[in-house]
């Protein structure tokens, strides 16, 4: 699974969970999961327009526009990108290998 977090100046996490179906992993029902992760002090990242902007501007190395997303997230808020995924390495030194 990847997951891009940060801590900011007040000590606040930040994760994004990349697809229903990474979710379905869990052994938990997804209400569970929700309410876990707000309890945990973990801050939702909303996708943006600017976000968009950055994936646009990426080269196609990845196929998937929602790691595509992910990464450009990372670019832009700056946040540490952390994944499985080897290919991703090539876009930015914020996507580290986990």
């Amino acid at each position: 699974m990847s997951i891009p977090a940060r801590s900011d100046s007040n000590s606040k996490s930040y994760i994004t969970l990349p697809s229903r179906t990474a979710v379905s992993r869990f052994k938990c029902e997804i209400g569970e999961l929700t309410k876990a992760i707000s309890m945990s002090g973990f801050i939702e990242l909303q996708v943006t327009s600017r976000h968009a902007e950055v994936v646009s501007g990426l080269h196609p190395i990845h196929r998937d526009p929602f790691d595509r997303m992910l990464v450009a997230q990372a670019i832009h808020e700056p946040l540490i990108f952390l994944t499985a995924d080897k290919i991703l390495l090539d876009y930015s030194p914020l996507v580290v290998l986990q």
